[in-house]
C-alpha cells in the first residue's frame, strides 16, 4: 500500500475514489465503512479500511506528536483461514473466539495476568486453547506510543459442544471479561 503522505492528500484520493463527500462531515471524530457488496471476503477490504484511518484526521491518523495515532483500529470477522494456518489445534469457525488483549510488559505482571485468564477460563463454562503474541514494530509508532507500548495478545477460548453460539458468545463478552477484569483488580489488592 502506499504510504499517504498527509490527511489532505487522503482526503483527495478518497473524493476522487469513493462516495466520499466533504460536506456530509460533522464535527465529530469519524467512522469510515468499507463492504464488498457481493459478500466477497478479500484483503483489498482492510488495505482499504486503512486508507479511510489516514483519512480521518483525529481517529487513528494522528496524535499529538503526529506518528502516534489515538488508538483508532478495524473490526472485521474472525479470518478463520489465517488462524487456522498458525493455531494447529484450532476447532471449526464459529466453536471459538478470539480476545485481543493489552497487557504489561513487566514479565512477572504479564504471567501473573495470563494464569488469571486462564484459570478464570478454566473455571467457566468454556475452554482455553492458547495464547498469540502479536509481532511489534515498535519504530512504526511515535514517541508517545513507544512510551507506553503494552504486549500484545490474543487468546483463544474454545466453545464447549453443549452451548449454543448465543451462550458462547454472551458468557465470552459478558461473563469472562467481567470475571477477569474483576480477578485482576482483586489481585492488585
Amino acid at each position: 500500500m502506499e504510504k499517504l503522505h498527509n490527511v489532505k492528500d487522503a482526503k483527495r484520493e478518497l473524493k476522487q475514489n469513493s462516495l466520499y463527500e466533504p460536506y456530509f462531515e460533522k464535527d465529530n471524530c469519524g467512522m469510515g465503512f468499507i463492504a464488498n457488496i457481493e459478500n466477497k471476503k478479500s484483503n483489498k477490504i482492510i488495505k482499504d479500511g486503512i486508507k479511510i484511518l489516514a483519512g480521518l484526521e483525529h481517529r487513528g491518523a494522528e496524535g499529538y506528536d503526529s506518528e502516534t495515532g489515538d488508538g483508532a483500529g478495524l473490526l472485521f470477522e474472525i479470518p478463520h483461514a489465517f488462524f487456522k494456518d498458525i493455531i494447529s489445534d484450532l476447532p471449526e469457525a464459529g466453536d471459538y473466539g478470539v480476545a485481543n488483549v493489552f497487557l504489561p510488559t513487566i514479565e512477572s505482571e504479564l504471567n501473573e495476568i495470563k494464569s488469571i485468564v486462564e484459570n478464570t477460563v478454566k473455571n467457566s463454562k468454556d475452554e482455553f486453547l492458547t495464547w498469540r503474541e502479536l509481532p511489534i514494530k515498535a519504530d512504526a509508532v511515535g514517541v508517545q506510543a513507544q512510551s507506553t507500548l503494552p504486549n500484545i495478545f490474543f487468546n483463544f477460548f474454545v466453545k464447549r459442544v453443549n452451548s449454543s453460539k448465543e451462550d458462547f458468545e454472551k458468557n465470552l463478552l459478558h461473563f469472562k471479561k467481567k470475571k477477569i477484569e474483576k480477578a485482576v483488580v482483586c489481585s492488585k489488592h
